[in-house]
Order: structure tokens, then sequence, then C-alpha cells
């Protein structure tokens, strides 16, 4: 059935749900806010949007790995660098509790008790700003509130004014509700918001996660699930004279779907394999003030609902943050040519998941497929064509 959900925000609580038959299609709910007092974010105490757990440690995580991620045609929607230079006209200082942190040197490859080699540390390494260059730039922090109370999560932009999170960061599993004041902050840095603060106008997110029928793993029911994965459309602001979006000053990442990007390698086992790059702002990391990178090689498990598993130490607050295949520019090349699936900041998925015990280090997310963030951004592109338009 073809279904909206359509909801109030009144006073920064959820305290409407209508369901009615227009627009959406292919199970998509796209959700309407209407904010009918000001957004009243506490950036001082949010909160870190709690990273849903699975239970187990090395001695109960299973490893069966699917040898493919989709059945569907693989598939990649490009991204744009925007502008050169960040525009002062949009910068703003978000008030922070003030936290110590000490310098320390890049961390070097390491591993937790599953033996899933990975690197974590700082995007902003060593003083310099890089978190204000593209690509980086595109991901952000997302504030939003659950009842009366601030929480973060970490998101990216895919389109000029669509942001990409997971489902757990803007709805409860099975509850069908939405929670609300939700405010992206592209490149947030020691509370400062480089490209400016921007609101949310609706919430794109599959109806089978709102209404808990989706298919999840045994081990993790309603955490370890196919479609983990939502939009928000940014609401734009008149500048020089222009309806402007969050991508047109920071650009946005490309993303892919149905495998796009994975390769069967025999020295894995015949498995399907990615490597990717983790993006968010886990706040056990430099309280969640700056953003944090993170290199692995990730394998698609079967039994955990086809979710792509890579090595990490993020935690809580990285909720949402992009898992980017082949981030970076490309130099100009002379005697060699690139290799298969070659686009550049390639989102494939979003931080869904971790281990209840720290000891295993590895981080799970729903796979992108034609039916989650094809369907999702098709439905948020058809209610706001202008968040789209490149």
């Amino acid at each position: 059935m073809n279904r909206y959900i359509q909801g109030l925000i009144a006073g920064g609580i959820c305290t409407a749900i209508a369901i009615t038959s227009a627009g959406a299609e292919n199970g998509v709910v796209v959700h309407r806010i209407q904010n009918k007092t000001a957004i009243n974010l506490d950036y001082a105490h949010a909160i870190a949007m709690p990273l849903p757990l699975v239970s187990g440690d090395e001695s109960t995580i299973e490893f069966e790995i699917a040898s493919t991620l989709s059945e569907g045609e693989p598939g990649v929607s490009k991204g744009s660098a925007g502008p050169v230079e960040n525009i002062r006209a949009f910068i703003s200082k978000v008030p922070e509790s003030e936290t110590e942190e000490s310098d320390r040197d890049v961390t070097p490859m390491e591993f937790g008790t599953t033996s899933h080699p990975f690197s974590t540390t700082r995007v902003d390494v060593y003083g310099n700003k890089i978190s204000y260059r593209y690509p980086y730039r595109a991901a952000g922090k997302l504030f939003f509130k659950i009842g009366s109370s601030t929480y973060v999560c970490s998101a990216s932009l895919i389109k000029p004014g669509l942001v990409v999170t997971a489902a757990h960061c803007v709805s409860e599993f099975g509850q069908n509700e939405i929670f609300s004041d939700f405010e992206f902050i592209p490149a947030y840095y020691k509370g400062i918001a480089p490209y400016g603060k921007w609101k949310a106008s609706h919430v794109t997110v599959k109806e089978s996660y709102l209404d808990g029928t989706d298919h999840c793993a045994v081990t993790g029911p309603g955490v370890v699930c196919e479609n983990d994965v939502a939009i928000i459309t940014l609401k734009p602001v008149l500048y020089q004279g222009e309806a402007t979006y969050a991508g047109d000053l920071t650009g946005w990442l490309s993303y892919g779907w149905d495998g796009w990007g994975y390769t069967t390698f025999n020295k894995f086992g015949d498995n399907s394999v990615v490597q990717l790059t983790q993006l968010g702002y886990p706040v056990s990391h430099d309280s969640g003030r700056m953003m944090q990178r993170t290199d692995s090689t990730g394998y698609v498990s079967g039994i955990n609902a086809s979710n792509t598993i890579i090595g990490s130490r993020q935690t809580g607050g990285s909720s949402g943050g992009p898992w980017i295949a082949n981030l970076g520019e490309i130099a100009t090349l002379s005697g060699t040519f690139v290799g298969s699936d070659s686009t550049s900041n390639t989102v494939l998925g979003v931080t869904s998941w971790g281990y209840t015990t720290n000891g295993p280090k590895e981080m799970g997310a729903s796979p992108f497929t034609s039916t989650n963030i094809v369907e999702l951004v098709d439905g948020a592109c058809a209610d706001t064509p202008s968040a789209c338009s490149e």
C-alpha cells in the first residue's frame, strides 16, 4: 500500500501521527516535519545516540559470509565537490561544554579479539582542519530530540539537500514514530559550524523499519536489519536571492547500491569484500567534538541480514556516519589507469550497530540496495525535487 506518515511536531515532541494513502511507493514513508515552536537544541548536553548493540564476544560471534551482496544490478549516483572555499556568511558557533584534549599521534593499524584489522584516527590531524575540505565536509553531526532530551548521530550529504543517516537515528524500530527537531551541521569542529546549521523539512524511512517487520538477524532482532537507513531532507535558506541547500556549499558524496564497489576475492575464500572508510563523531573520541576516520576491509555476512562488517573502535554518536569507498581525489595518472567501480567518495552504507563488549571492535551496516537507498532517495526527491536538483 502506498502511504505517507505525517506527524505534527509541537514543543519538540511528535504528538500525532496520521497515515494517509498519498504519494510514497514501495513501502517508503515520507514524514513531513511541521515545527510549531522554535527548535531549542541543548548542544552542550547532547547525548550520543546509543549504538544498537549485538550481544556476544569472540567466543559467540558467527562468521558465515555471503558470496554476493544483492541480486540487483550494481549502480552508482555521482556526487559533487561543491565550491572551492567555504562561504563565510554561513559560519556560526554551537554552544558546547569544554573538555580537555591532549595531542596524540595518528593511531597505527590495530584490531580487536576478532582479528579484523582497522585504523581509527582523527580526520583533523595535528591541528589541520582537513574536515573543512571536500569530501570530508559533506559529512557532519546530526542533532535531534527524543522527548525533551537532545541526542547526536552522524550523517552525510548525498544530494544538495538530502542527508543519509541510520534509521535508528530518526525513529525507534517498530514504534511507528519519528524523532523531532533535526539539525545537520556539516564539518562540525569543536563547536564551530563552518557551513552553517541546517533544519529538516522531511524524514524518509522504510515502512518495514517503522512498523518492525524489517528482516533482521536472529542474533540481533531490531538491530542487525536490512533497512537501517533513512533520508533527511533539509530546508533551504535564501542566499543572494537564491534558495540554497547545504550541499551547494559543501558538495555531496556519491552513493552506490546492489554490490557496487564489492568484489569476490578468492584470497578471502570467494567472499564478497570491499575497502571502506567510515566517518563519524563518536563521543568516546575527543568527546564527539572532532570528526573521526576509520579505514578497514568490510565483508558481507549472510547470517547478519547481509550487513557489511568492518573493524572499528568508533562507538555511540557515530551512528549514521557514512561508509565510503574510494575516499579522496584521484591523481593525474600516467602509465596506469583506474580499476573497476572507481567513482570517488561513494557511500555504500552507514554505521548501524556494534557489539555489547569492547573486545571484538567490529561494526555493521545495512547494505545499500535498490530497495532501500534508491527508493528512499527517489521518494524524497519526488516530494522535494529542488533538494535533488544538480
